[in-house]
This record gives C-alpha cells, structure tokens and sequence, in this order.
C-alpha cells in the first residue's frame, strides 16, 4: 500500500500540471514562441516553482490540440515533462467553453522530493483564470500517460503507465496504474459504482491480489475524508518488493487486511496524510537476508 499511496500523490499533482498547462495554451493564441514564453511565465505563477517551456504548437486540424514539449522545473531534481499533448472539445471551444476531451502525457521524470514545493500551490482542483472561456463542468474527460519515471526519496527509478476517465468534479470514472514490462503483471484498477463517492479497487501483484474498495466523503466543514480496505491474498513477497526495483528480504505468500484512511482540504492533502495499517500472514516465510542497521536507517528515512 505504500506503493499505492505515492502512486496516488504523484498522479494528482502531475494531473494537475498537465490541465494547468492546457488552460494556458487555450487562453490565448498568438505566435507559438510567444505562448512558449507565456505558458512558462504562468506556470512558474501558480506552481511557485521557475518553470521553462522548450516548445508549444497549437493546431486546429485534425482536431483543436495544444502540444508542449520539454517543460522542465527549475529544481535540484527537476520534474521533466517530455511531451504533452490537449486535444480540445470543438463545440465547447465554439461556445467558449474551455473542455478538454483528452491529454495525453508522453515521457517523464518525476521526483518525490521536489513535488513538495508544488504541492503547497498546486491543486487538482485549481485552474487558472480566463476572461475569454468559461470552464466546463468536466474540465478533463480523460487523462493518458506512459514513460513515466519516478525517482524515490532515495533515488530508485520506478516506470509507470496508464489512464484515467473522469466524471464531474475531478472524481475517476474508471482507472488503471501500471507497471510496464513486468512479470507477472503489477497493476491497479478503480472503478466508480454509480454517482456514488464509491470506487471498487483491485490490484494485481506478484502472482496475487488485493482488492476491495474506497469511499470518499464531504464533512459538514468541507473537508475530505478518505477510508476503505484491501484484501490482500496469494502476493509473492520477494516478488512484491523487486516489482518496484528493490531488494528482497522475506520470500513466501502473503495474504490479510490492509485499511486506509486519509483527510485533507484538497486532493493532494488526502494523498500526503494517507495512512495504512496491515495485519498480514506469510505462509513459509523464509529470510533472504537481513541488515539489521540499515533496515533501522531506512525506517527511520521512510517516516
């Protein structure tokens, strides 16, 4: 569940990005060069972070589409976006609607320690202002992304690739995070049950599961609060933990009782405050190996 909690935050401030960039480049529409400047210059605005734009092209054919390339953080570790490409509603554009029907997010690099400074301005939920367009109630109906690199606190490179198919009010449809090229499959899909704040989960990992649910509920103050349980059955331990580049110190199967809950005023507040508590058993469960004075100093980094 680590693993799902930091694939969770990742995706909310990226998604966030993505959109803050198309908005940009729909706002207005003179010499590419130009909007280059301009998307820089407001994306450095709202993230709070010196942000440099290598390219953007808006085309009309064959559909409505702003394409950016190379928008690059100025950070330690800067967050990379290689290409991302909008491709805009035509009616709503015509009725001065800003509606985007699907982004697409090509290559990137992303580092857990600098999405820190983004997340204290940067939310799912933001936009900036337009005085051109108004905002559909379904700002993104579908978000793509693959080659996408996360680099851990301590530097391990992890890819990732999937989608996301929204409803109104930013909450997933349906949606799928994977790993690529990896064997057995590892990977985690939601799906919304009705209109409800309800989300069935199941995810598949080292020859086992863990399925089960989220809900997602407003407080009378207005803010959110995220539970739900797994169950995980049958994950091969060893396996678990070299799916996401590290190294192994327990083998056997692993099956129990994961719970979540979270709160926070935004997206990214309940992705950062996400706790998990396992009971888990592990049947044959034999030691690797064990380093008792690094396993200390990794805990003590990890919390």
């Amino acid at each position: 569940m680590t693993r799902t909690r930091k694939w969770l935050a990742g995706l909310g401030i990226l998604a966030a990005i993505v959109l803050l960039l198309g908005l940009v480049g729909l706002s207005l529409i003179p010499k590419d060069d130009e909007l280059a400047r301009r998307a820089a210059a407001r994306l450095t605005e709202v993230s709070g972070v010196p942000v440099t734009v290598g390219a953007l092209q808006w085309r009309a054919l064959p559909a409505p589409s702003v394409v950016l390339q190379n928008v690059v953080t100025t950070q330690s570790r800067p967050i990379e976006l290689k290409q991302v490409t909008m491709y805009f509603g035509l009616v709503a554009l015509l009725q001065r609607r800003v509606k985007v029907d699907l982004v697409v997010l090509e290559g990137a690099t992303v580092p857990q320690l600098s999405l820190r400074a983004l997340a204290k301005t940067v939310g799912a939920g933001s936009a900036p202002p337009t005085r051109l367009f108004t905002v559909d109630e379904l700002l993104l109906a579908r978000f793509e992304f693959r080659d996408v690199t996360w680099l851990t606190r301590r530097g391990l490179a992890v890819a990732y690739e999937g989608e996301i198919d929204f409803d109104a009010n930013w909450r997933p449809r349906t949606g799928q995070l994977r790993r690529p090229g990896v064997v057995p499959a590892a990977d985690l899909t939601v799906t919304r049950e009705g209109r409800e704040d309800r989300w069935a989960t199941r995810i598949h990992l080292a020859d086992g599961t863990a399925n089960g649910e989220m809900r997602l509920q407003t407080r009378t103050n207005g803010r959110l609060h995220l539970d739900g349980n797994l169950k995980p059955e049958g994950i091969d331990a060893a396996r678990a933990v070299t799916t996401f580049n590290r190294r192994a110190v327990l083998a056997g199967k692993a099956s129990g009782v994961t719970t979540l809950s979270a709160d926070g005023d935004t997206v990214d507040e309940l992705a950062q405050s996400l706790h998990t508590q396992s009971t888990l058993r592990v049947n044959r469960a034999r030691l690797l190996h064990f380093d008792l004075e690094k396993a200390i100093r990794s805990a003590g980094r990890e919390h």
